[in-house]
């Protein structure tokens, strides 16, 4: 449903009073008009066959904007009605949201991304019935490590890296994509650049090996039905699994809703489902999905205040 973008910045009484303005002085040019023509009648037959011409004119106009105005509100109705059905569904939705830690990990060196996914495009994101997760919004693994390491343990303490950053790992994992049987192994490197302090700067790399280190993965899953998308509403599960076992240690499901229902423009709301709002939302101002994995893993609070000062 892409409705009118008019409608969300103005209120539709304010539009409404503005049609009546411009409808008043359409009709005052129309009397003014109509005085013209009959005067220039010489009888009153001339004046009858004047008459009958104009009131063939006016009442279809008439008729139509009765009509449109009724069409309008009929719209709007459906419209504020529509909006109500949504949010009472993504409240319901809401009530079975949840982070949930299963129990207490050890602080681990890495984790293994078990479901590597892709950027979604703009079109996905523009797509009520894109069935990818847009609570989790799944990104390559190179983008996904980016937010996963500069675990501060590891770092310098005085340097950016690890001023800057607080739960993470020394390194990330992923299935290799065109080496089946091998790995990726993402961890920070050194760039030869410094700081304003003196330290070296690291970014993300990879290498390829034959065998993963990583003793727990994470997982993503999209669980939402059509009858959420109806209401541009999308569910996401984000799961810590053992490797060995299988057993899950911790679990978030959430939800989001498209505040717009896709209305967009091309200044605003283009790539709906990447600013939708969430719930739950996110524990504090750090990356949500990186706080909880690195909270389920043991390395989100592993310095006291004292190590971090």
């Amino acid at each position: 449903m892409n409705y009118p973008m008019l409608y969300w910045f103005v209120p539709r009484e304010v539009v409404g009073f503005v049609k009546f303005l411009l409808v008043a002085l359409l009709v005052l040019a129309v009397v003014w008009l109509l005085r013209s023509f009959f005067k220039t009648a010489t009888t009153p037959r001339a004046k009858r066959i004047r008459l009958i011409v104009v009131l063939l004119i006016a009442l279809p106009v008439v008729g139509l904007l009765i009509s449109n105005d009724i069409m309008e509100k009929r719209q709007a109705e459906a419209r504020s009605a529509y909006v109500r059905e949504a949010y009472a569904h993504f409240k319901q939705r809401c009530a079975g949201a949840h982070i949930t830690y299963h129990r207490q990990v050890p602080p681990q060196d890495g984790v293994f991304i078990m479901k590597p996914g892709t950027t979604a495009t703009s079109a996905q994101l523009q797509d009520q019935f894109w069935m990818g997760d847009p609570y989790d919004l799944p990104n390559t693994p190179e983008n996904e490590a980016s937010g996963l390491l500069y675990r501060q343990k590891s770092l310098p303490k005085e340097s950016w890296d690890a001023r800057n950053s607080r739960g993470g790992f020394d390194f990330v994992e992923a299935p290799h994509p065109d080496q089946p049987g091998k790995y990726r192994r993402f961890t920070l490197k050194p760039t030869g650049k410094k700081d304003g302090k003196g330290f070296v700067i690291h970014e993300p790399g990879s290498d390829i090996v034959d065998t993963r280190q990583s003793r727990y993965g994470y997982t993503w899953d999209d669980i939402s039905t059509l009858e959420d998308r109806k209401y541009w509403v999308a569910g996401g599960r984000l799961r810590v699994v053992h490797l060995d076992t299988g057993e899950i240690v911790a679990e978030r499901v959430g939800y989001v809703i498209e505040r717009y229902f896709g209305a967009t423009s091309p200044t605003f709301n283009q790539t709906p489902w990447s600013g939708a709002r969430k719930c739950p939302i996110r524990i504090t101002a750090y990356s949500g999905t990186r706080e909880f994995i690195s909270t389920a893993l043991g390395t989100w609070n592993e310095l006291t205040k004292e190590e971090m000062k």
